[in-house]
């Protein structure tokens, strides 16, 4: 056979099979080759002129007219990568606090030549200032160097990091503990790592900024009930026990969510009255217990240990290395399955760059110290944190409040009702009406670090999203925080300069 121009097919290499095929084929099959030779026109087509089809053609682009080009690219404004800041965040921005000392009980702070009484830190137990923490951390520097070059589960793992979780299980006497390198990042890896959009949580609107992250991030279908209220979290799953009735749903992933001690009120959860409700309405309980741990019980093992409960009552517990611990990261304690879970299922974990080796070694250093020390030490930080309270309500001739919990180191200080201008949800969002109590409240704090105290004003964001159906922001407030390192005679001499300044500004 040959070509019109001449070309020889039987003499094309590989011709004669694939002809002897197809022959034999068309007796077999006569429609499958005439499939395979449409398919083999198909490849051609599509190699020589790609995917376009004969008929579609481009059409003609039309140009605009010069000058309206340039006009609208005169008028484009764009958008800001970061919205504009209201009156309430730039008071927080254009007044902070620079320490130009460590966070030891008296410090050296920007535009004071003298030290002032810090009574803003959470080195709760005074830990992070004793020299056999630094020495410890000085000689893991040395040791190890400074970085750990990668995520725990690549090639970042060394093994003080392997240490310092088989001393926290021990210590919390649980199976097995997970560390992670971030503070911030702990509790928002483990929420999402084990509930997503599929599952539900019910959430106290009490809750801090890293437990709203890792709600949020989770993508889980979210229930808030009010701050610390028994009866409106039994309703919430008792309507929900209504829907599931309804619906016919089946099995879900579901938490309820609460803080040990709350940051941003300084009360504590009524931990067995949550207990019982979730064991009578079958949920699950997280419980971030970055304050509590350190703080409450008779050895420092927070809230199960102060309400005297299992602490396999709480499913998932996280814990956070920077406050009594004086270090660095945080953690998540409890049964080898939830821990090894995490490992590959928590975000901060796995891609996030392991711990410093010399941070938990230092952690390591003031878990020993707390296991030697820390009943005395808990005792002495229980006594002042009520000798606060005291000296608050009799020296505070009306002018101060506060609502946290005598045994919370960490005390919210409001202005009297009569002095405020926040006492309702809605006026938690009303820009104006913030920033007058907050303005207020900068002022008194600002005369009080003048006469050598250090106290700060607690801050919150207002997102532009919200709404009365979404967790409120917390009410304006100084916080005043305690530790086991300051007198009795320190803290009323703060609360008498906090008295008179707050006069001073109200007068």
């Amino acid at each position: 056979m040959t070509t019109k121009g001449g070309l020889n097919l039987p003499s094309l290499h590989g011709f004669q099979p694939i002809a002897t095929f197809l022959v034999e084929e068309w007796e077999k099959n006569p429609a499958q080759v005439v499939l395979y030779v449409v398919l083999a026109l198909v490849a051609v087509y599509v190699g020589k002129f790609g995917f376009a089809l004969p008929f579609n053609k481009k059409k003609k682009e039309k140009k605009l007219p010069e000058g309206l080009v340039k006009e609208r690219v005169a008028a484009f404004k764009p958008e800001p990568l970061c919205p504009p800041m209201n009156k309430i965040a730039l008071l927080a921005v254009t007044d902070p606090v620079v320490l130009e000392s460590n966070a030891s009980k008296y410090a050296k702070i920007r535009g004071r030549k003298e030290k002032v009484l810090n009574l803003a830190t959470m080195d709760f137990l005074g830990f992070g200032q004793r020299e056999e923490q630094h020495e410890a951390a000085l000689q893991a520097l040395n040791k190890y160097g400074c970085g750990s070059c990668g995520p725990r589960g690549f090639y970042g793992t060394i093994d003080v990091h392997l240490f310092l979780e088989e001393a926290l299980a021990k210590y919390f006497g649980v199976e097995e503990c997970i560390v992670y390198s971030d503070t911030g990042s702990t509790v928002s890896s483990i929420l999402p790592a084990f509930s997503n959009k599929s599952d539900l949580l019910v959430v106290d609107e009490g809750c801090n900024d890293s437990v709203m992250t890792g709600v949020n991030l989770s993508r889980s279908r979210v229930i808030y009930f009010k701050h610390n209220d028994l009866n409106d979290l039994e309703r919430v799953l008792k309507q929900v026990q209504a829907e599931d009735k309804e619906t016919g749903r089946g099995p879900q992933r579901r938490f309820i969510v609460i803080e040990g001690l709350y940051r941003n009120y300084g009360d504590i959860a009524p931990l067995p009255e949550i207990v019982a409700l979730k064991k009578k309405y079958k949920w699950r309980l997280f419980a971030d217990e970055s304050l509590s741990l350190g703080a409450l019980g008779d050895t420092g093992r927070g809230l199960t240990e102060y309400f005297g409960i299992p602490l396999d009552s709480i499913e998932l517990l996280a814990g956070s290395l920077s406050t009594t611990f004086a270090s660095i990261g945080g953690f998540c304690i409890g049964s080898g399955t939830v821990v090894s879970h995490q490992r590959l299922s928590g975000a901060g974990y796995c891609f996030s760059a392991a711990s410093p080796p010399f941070v938990s070694t230092a952690a390591m250093a003031t878990l020993e110290l707390l296991e030697k020390e820390g009943k005395g030490k808990l005792h002495v930080l229980r006594k002042r944190s009520q000798f606060l309270q005291k000296k608050l309500a009799e020296l505070g001739e009306g002018l101060l409040s506060t609502e946290s919990s005598s045994l919370s180191p960490i005390c919210h200080v409001r202005l009297a009702p009569k002095y405020r201008s926040v006492n309702s949800r809605k006026d938690a969002f009303d820009v104006d009406a913030r920033f007058k109590e907050e303005q207020i409240l900068s002022s008194i704090v600002r005369l009080t670090q003048a006469e050598g105290v250090l106290i700060v004003c607690a801050r919150y964001s207002l997102e532009d999203n919200a709404n009365a159906h979404g967790p409120p922001v917390p009410p304006p407030s100084m916080k005043v925080i305690v530790t086991s390192s300051h007198e009795e005679s320190e803290i009323e001499n703060a609360v008498k300069i906090i008295v008179k300044a707050t006069k001073f500004v109200l007068k």
